[in-house]
């Protein structure tokens, strides 16, 4: 099975989510499956591992994300090949996936790995409770 995974941001950028998909990847892979990382920035990263797909993306400051509101049409290309897409950030990768999968009837799962209400709350105390939930 060819699976995409979809995630905001990938390496080098080191965090729960990126870990988590690495492993999953790997152990995807190992098991005979060909897992596909699609995320945007770092386009000059040079990636230790095969089938890491990025698109061109402006860096978010010093945070290690980058914003890019669409895939190159080399990532859409693959992507439409894959035959489950699974979306790690709700935000970028979420809508991207709804766009460039859902016309094509690819199946597409996702794992909430944070509490946004929690996150947003800890780290913008300025935004008020009811929207942050």
């Amino acid at each position: 099975m060819r699976i995409g995974m979809m995630a905001d941001t990938y390496k080098p950028y080191i965090s729960g989510v990126t870990n988590c998909i690495s492993l999953s990847k790997q152990m995807l892979n190992e098991q005979g499956h060909q897992a596909v990382v699609f995320t945007l920035g770092h386009t000059g990263y040079s990636d230790s591992e095969t089938d890491v797909v990025r698109s061109p993306a402006l860096p978010l400051l010093n945070t290690g994300f980058s914003i890019g509101f669409n895939y190159s049409p080399s990532a859409r290309d693959r992507l439409r090949t894959m035959d489950l897409i699974h979306v790690h950030h709700p935000f970028l990768s979420g809508r991207l996936a709804l766009r460039y999968c859902h016309g094509y009837n690819t199946p597409i799962i996702f794992t909430n790995h944070t509490r946004y209400d929690l996150y947003a709350q800890a780290y913008m105390p300025f935004i008020p409770a009811g929207l942050s939930r």
